[in-house]
């Protein structure tokens, strides 16, 4: 059987370039949207293919296309939270809450089904592998306090004024003066670099 080394070689390129972010190297806002949407086409491209996958059971087919989907939205989730984007803990949210739901339908369609069809089985572990992995990432990520993803994620992690008005900025999205101030304290950090 052939191995597929697209989707570990793209969870590996995602986790370094957050840790290049942690430690502010240059370009690393830029890997980490580019590797963590790669990721996220990734899955939710598999979940498009896989529904029209004629050798596996509808219902399988319908599981699959919802998990990877759902795996995919929490990654976007994941952008949004290490780049300090409003909603993005909405995102990680539905990327947790939907990620379980699907997985207590595979516990159930397994325990429905013939419980040792080592076939089902074989088919629904990669799935399980990710639904058990990824929805706990998004509540840890979810679960961590702003200040601490701040301090450690940051380019402008050393100016207090900056991450008040973020905060503010996440915590109020729609509000427009907070928007452009927080834009002009960004320009004003820049130059001075």
């Amino acid at each position: 059987m052939k191995k597929n080394w697209m989707e570990p070689g793209l969870i590996v390129f995602a986790l370094l370039s957050i840790g290049l972010q942690y430690f502010q190297v240059e370009m690393a806002e830029r890997l980490l949207v580019l590797s963590c949407s790669a990721l996220a086409l990734y899955y939710l491209l598999s979940g498009t293919l896989v529904l029209f996958n004629k050798q596996v059971t509808r219902s399988m087919r319908m599981l699959y296309f919802f998990g990877l989907w759902i795996i995919s939205v929490g990654l976007v989730g994941v952008i949004y939270t290490f780049r300090f984007w409003p909603n993005g803990g909405n995102l990680l949210m539905l990327g947790f809450s939907f990620g379980t739901a699907v997985m207590m339908i595979l516990l159930l369609y397994r325990v429905m089904i013939k419980k040792n069809d080592r076939s089902i089985r074989r088919q629904l572990s990669p799935l399980y592998a990710r639904l058990l992995v990824y929805p706990v990432i998004f509540l840890i990520l979810q679960l961590t306090p702003f200040d601490l993803l701040f301090h450690s994620f940051n380019k402008y992690r050393d100016h207090e004024e900056y991450r008040e008005i973020l905060k503010q900025t996440i915590d109020n999205p729609v509000d427009t003066l907070l928007q452009k101030k927080l834009i002009r304290i960004e320009k004003r950090l820049e130059n001075d670099r």
